[in-house]
């Protein structure tokens, strides 16, 4: 599926009222790439521009900064690639460029010299067009059982170390492919489109859509080169290829190809001698008793947060294949545990921590200075 806007669908988002009953869908997952503002917060966030000083200013631009980022045309050119990655996809830059539009359409209502009557008959008029737009009805999310009945695909993988593989061909003919009907996302949740297969507990080559390394998508490139040796699936963990038959056109029931390997008990590999035995395995963490000497790989993406101990302490932990975690298992028994905690975890909770600090210490002066009564 392609996750950039288009300057012709924004501009008929933007423009049209109630596009979504005039015209088809520009394109992609709905609910990533649709959007809808109504035409009295539009309204009122240019009269906000036009009537207002320079923080209004500014924020338009902002906005309309925010909508060019949405059709990837900067990251395509290569400016400032890197930094502009801020969210998975470059449509999700709509999302702060609404924040941006609520902000204008708030301070035009605030200017807007209007009697209380007609200022509530035009927000009334607002929710109405939304509900009137509906976009619920545009996703097939909310139907019953869609996150809890478990896709064929998925069953015989559930609880074990297969992994599911998308091939560069499938993204292909999904690239071709907009999500129109219920049909459609049913599709794509049976056929464990990435992300929809950790819903159910079933674990991803393609490394949770863009959350990608260099070493990843090198992996990614010699896994195309070998697809069809059965040995290199079996060494990578993949248990399932989901191919294209014919990547030249769009995805559909009809143009998918299935490829089965063998089922790997375990995310982890003993290698070079070494054995293991799971002792606990939850979500980030693995504990195992192991038998060296030897090395131990495990079956997961090679993500900065990865870390090891050995037998209660902090062990080096290296690459397998450039792209696996592993550890070297010394002569004898040991305890071994992989987990993950990634350092932007740490930053994110120091960060609420001091601004919960700030606040509080803020209350408390107030509350101090406040006069007595």
């Amino acid at each position: 599926l392609s996750y950039c806007e288009t300057a012709r669908g924004l501009l008929m988002m933007i423009a049209v009222p109630l596009w979504a009953a005039l015209f088809p869908s520009p394109g992609g997952d709905p609910a990533v790439m649709r959007l809808y503002w109504g035409c009295v917060p539009a309204a009122l966030a240019v009269f906000a521009v036009w009537r207002g000083g320079r923080a209004p200013r500014l924020a338009a631009a902002a906005l309309l900064g925010c909508l060019v980022l949405s059709t990837g045309f900067l990251m395509d050119m290569g400016v400032f690639s890197a930094p502009l990655r801020l969210f998975r996809f470059p449509a999700h830059w709509i999302f702060p460029a609404t924040a941006l539009l609520v902000y204008l359409a708030v301070e035009g209502y605030a200017n807007w010299r209007a009697s209380r009557g007609v200022k509530l008959a035009a927000l009334a008029f607002a929710a109405a067009e939304l509900l009137a737009f509906n976009q619920q009805r545009l996703t097939a999310w909310t139907l019953p059982g869609f996150f809890t009945d478990v896709p064929a695909l998925a069953r015989p993988l559930i609880g074990t170390g297969g992994r599911i593989w998308h091939t560069g061909g499938f993204f292909k003919a999904a690239g071709q492919w907009t999500l129109n009907s219920e049909d459609d996302y049913l599709l794509e949740r049976e056929l464990l489109f990435p992300s929809f297969a950790t819903a159910f507990d079933v674990r991803e080559a393609t490394s949770y859509q863009v959350l990608a390394f260099r070493e990843h998508e090198n992996r990614l490139g010699e896994l195309e080169r070998r697809k069809q040796d059965p040995h290199a699936l079996e060494r990578d963990g993949i248990a399932l290829v989901v191919d294209a038959a014919d990547d030249s056109r769009p995805l559909a029931k009809d143009n998918i190809r299935l490829q089965r390997g063998a089922i790997p008990d375990s995310t982890i590999r003993p290698e070079q001698g070494a054995a293991a035995r799971i002792v606990s395995y939850a979500s980030g963490k693995i504990v195992l008793d192991a038998q060296g000497p030897g090395r131990i790989r495990l079956l997961e993406t090679f993500f900065p947060g990865w870390r090891a101990t050995l037998d209660g302490r902090r062990t080096p932990l290296g690459k397998e294949d450039g792209y696996y975690p592993s550890v070297a298992i010394p002569e004898g028994s040991h305890r071994v545990e992989f987990f993950f905690l990634p350092a932007s975890v740490l930053l994110g909770l120091a960060i609420s921590l001091l601004a919960l600090a700030a606040t509080r210490l803020r209350f408390f002066d107030s509350s101090l200075n406040a006069p007595f009564r």
